[in-house]
């Protein structure tokens, strides 16, 4: 699986800080995970999973959605190219 790059910055904003702050990437000290937290730890102990879509984009498959203005050929009764 694909490392982020640590303290790198989301556009996630975190739901319990006021004014909210960008959530970064994090790494469990204890087994490798990686995870999103508040900068503002420990006086915020916001943390979140990465999302799946931008595993799924570090691993160089396609998201559900990274397609959506390509030409939809299924239906159209044209062959694939």
């Amino acid at each position: 699986m694909a490392k982020f790059i640590e303290n790198t910055e989301s556009d996630i904003l975190c739901p319990q800080c006021n004014p909210p702050r960008k959530l970064i990437v994090k790494t469990n000290r204890n087994n490798d995970n990686q995870f999103l937290g508040c900068p503002n730890y420990p006086e915020c102990n916001y943390t979140r999973g990465i999302p799946e879509a931008w595993k799924m984009r570090a691993a160089g498959q396609a998201g559900l959605f990274d397609n959506l203005n390509a030409p939809n050929n299924a239906c159209s009764g044209q062959e694939p190219a």
